[in-house]
C-alpha cells in the first residue's frame, strides 16, 4: 500500500558507506550489500523486525566491494563486486562470497581480462548461480571492455564465452542478469554503440537479441522464458518471448530528468522499478528517490518516502 523508511544498522569505524544491492526470499529474509566499515565489505541481514550488520573477509583495499547479491534461499545467497579499482598499478579483480547460513567466506574465481575485470550483477537459483559484468583487455590505442559472464556449478566458478572483444578500444558491458533457470538467462548492459545490449543464454551459449533504443539498460528481471522486464533511465523494455518492444515512462511532474537503475518482478504483470530524479526548485537542486509500477499494461508512478 505504501512506501516506508527502514533503520539501517550502521558500520563502525567510517564516515562513509553505501549499499547496492538487495535480495529477499521472504518478508522476514533479506540481505542487502555494499560497501562501508572496517572491513570495506558490508552485508546486512533484515529477520522480519531488524536489520543486522554480517561479518564479512574484505581482500583488498579500495574499490567498491560488493556490487550485488542474490539469494537462491534462505541460507543461501551470494554476492559479487571487486576490489582494488582505485589502487594504482593494481589490476581490477572479481570478487565473489558465499552466505551459508552462519558466515559469510570467500569463494575462488577464475582469473578474467588483461587489466581485471568487475562483477556487477549476479543472479541465483537453488543451486547454481550466474554472475555478469565486464572484462578489461588491451588494445594499442588503449584499453577497452567486453561483457562477461561467469558461472557457479557448486564447487567452481568458470567463464562462460560472451559476444564481445575487449582488445578493440570500444566499451561493452553487462550491468544486470536475471535467470529463471539453468537453461534460460537474460543479461543486460551497455553495447559498443552506448545503446542498449542484451545477450540471452539458452543452456550452453550467450547470444546476442535486438534491441530497440538507444539508450543504456541498467537491470532486468524475468520471471519465465518468455516474460522478461529491462529498464534504463526512463525506458523500459519488454520481451515477449520473440522480441522486445520499447516502453515509454513517463517522467515525473517537475523532474528534470529520470534514472531507474533496478527492477523486480513477481509475475509478468507485476514490477517495480526504483531509481532517482533529478528535481530544480528554486535553482535548488534535489536528487529524489522515485519508484514505478508495471501492471501488465502501463506503467504508473508511486510516492515513495525520502529520508
Amino acid at each position: 500500500r505504501t512506501w516506508s523508511v527502514m533503520r539501517l544498522a550502521q558500520p563502525s569505524g567510517t564516515g562513509d558507506g553505501g549499499l547496492t544491492g538487495v535480495s529477499c526470499t521472504s518478508a522476514r529474509a533479506c540481505t542487502a550489500v555494499g560497501y562501508g566499515g572496517p572491513s570495506g565489505t558490508l552485508a546486512e541481514r533484515w529477520n522480519g523486525s531488524k536489520w543486522r550488520i554480517q561479518p564479512t573477509p574484505s581482500p583488498g583495499d579500495s574499490g567498491i566491494p560488493f556490487a550485488a547479491v542474490s539469494c537462491g534461499s534462505a541460507t543461501s545467497c551470494t554476492a559479487v563486486g571487486y576490489y582494488d579499482f582505485a589502487d594504482p598499478g593494481f589490476a581490477t579483480s572479481t570478487l565473489a562470497e558465499h552466505w551459508d547460513g552462519h558466515s559469510w567466506s570467500m569463494q575462488s574465481l577464475p582469473p578474467a581480462g588483461n587489466g581485471g575485470a568487475d562483477l556487477s550483477s549476479i543472479s541465483c537459483r537453488p543451486v547454481a548461480c550466474t554472475a555478469a559484468g565486464y572484462l578489461i583487455g588491451q588494445s594499442d590505442e588503449g584499453p577497452g571492455t567486453a561483457p562477461l559472464a561467469m558461472r557457479w556449478t557448486g564447487t567452481t566458478w568458470a567463464v562462460q564465452p560472451t559476444p564481445g572483444d575487449a582488445t578493440q578500444n570500444e566499451t561493452s558491458a553487462l550491468t544486470g542478469i536475471s535467470c529463471v533457470s539453468a537453461r534460460s538467462c537474460t543479461a543486460v548492459g551497455v553495447s559498443y554503440s552506448g545503446g542498449p545490449l542484451i545477450l540471452h543464454w539458452n543452456g550452453t551459449a550467450w547470444h546476442s537479441q535486438a534491441a530497440p533504443g538507444d539508450y543504456v539498460l541498467n537491470a532486468v528481471s524475468c520471471t519465465s522464458a518468455t516474460a522478461c522486464i529491462a529498464i534504463g533511465n526512463n525506458h523500459a523494455e519488454r520481451w515477449t518471448g520473440r522480441a522486445w518492444a520499447a516502453q515509454h515512462i513517463r517522467r515525473p511532474t517537475g523532474a528534470n530528468g529520470l534514472i531507474l537503475s533496478a527492477v523486480s518482478c513477481s509475475s509478468a504483470s507485476r514490477c517495480t522499478a526504483v531509481g532517482f530524479k533529478n528535481m530544480t526548485v528554486s535553482l535548488v537542486k534535489d536528487i529524489l528517490t522515485v519508484a514505478e509500477r508495471w501492471n501488465g499494461r502501463s506503467w504508473t508512478a508511486q510516492s515513495p518516502r525520502n529520508p
